[in-house]
């Protein structure tokens, strides 16, 4: 899964077949379905990946604790 060195929060993040998965920090990660694979490349390029995150994936689409 290609790291986010740049990011407080997130640690790693992957797109797949419209599954998103995150990696926190923290340890916790989730799996995000139905995310476009342009979603994913905006929060790559995003200047804060967490602000991008809070403000267009989290909450918006189903997701599961894995």
């Amino acid at each position: 899964m290609p790291t986010i060195s740049d990011s407080d929060n997130l640690s790693a993040a992957e797109w797949a077949d419209g599954v998103l998965s995150i990696d926190f920090k923290k340890g916790l990660s989730y799996e995000f379905y139905d995310v476009p694979i342009g979603l994913y490349h905006e929060l790559l390029a995003a200047p804060s990946k967490n602000t991008f995150f809070v403000q267009n994936i989290k909450g918006k689409f189903t997701y599961a604790r894995v």
